[in-house]
């Protein structure tokens, strides 16, 4: 038990100790470090809000239902689609050019301690309690028919002939 708290302890203080040593990181360091200084942050401070107030409940009006009667589908016959032809070509030459990635500025932000302010307590919350009343129904709407299309599937797809050179 206490040679695993002493190598913990020890391996914490290594890790601290490492990390002093080197501030730039395992990137390198690309010479001075600019620093900026960030606006402090204000954090404010407000009382608890005092307890909802209750109103008397709201009734809004009812939902209408219709009930829709679809008239039955009229179909269409259409003729075969054009056979699909097949084109064989070989794909196009990709370009390579050496290049360097651009060099990243590095710098660092630095954030000041925050500022505390104090506000006033929020107003209390108005609860509202809307009621629905019962549904009414409504006359039957009746909805155009849909037209169907039956298309037979394209034939079988036909080879091409490509440019010269590239014929089967």
């Amino acid at each position: 038990m206490k040679t695993r708290l002493i190598g913990s302890v020890a391996a914490l203080l290594a890790g601290a100790g490492v990390a002093l040593a080197d501030p730039c990181g395992p990137a390198g360091c690309q010479g001075p470090v600019d620093t900026y200084h960030l606006r402090p942050i204000t954090l404010y401070r407000q009382p608890q809000p005092p307890p909802p107030v209750p109103n008397p409940d709201v009734a809004f009006p009812n939902v209408k239902l219709y009930r829709a009667e679809i008239a039955p589908p009229a179909c269409t016959r259409v003729g075969p689609p054009p056979p699909v032809e097949v084109f064989r070509r070989p794909p196009p030459q990709v370009q390579l050019f050496p290049g360097q990635p651009p060099q990243l500025p590095l710098f660092r932000q630095e954030v000041k301690p925050p500022e505390w302010a104090e506000v006033g307590p929020p107003p209390p919350v108005q609860l509202f309690r809307r009621v629905p009343e019962a549904p009414e129904w409504c006359p039957p709407v009746t909805r155009p028919n849909v037209t169907v299309w039956n298309q037979p599937q394209p034939p079988c797809p036909v080879p091409c002939k490509g440019p010269p050179g590239m014929q089967p």
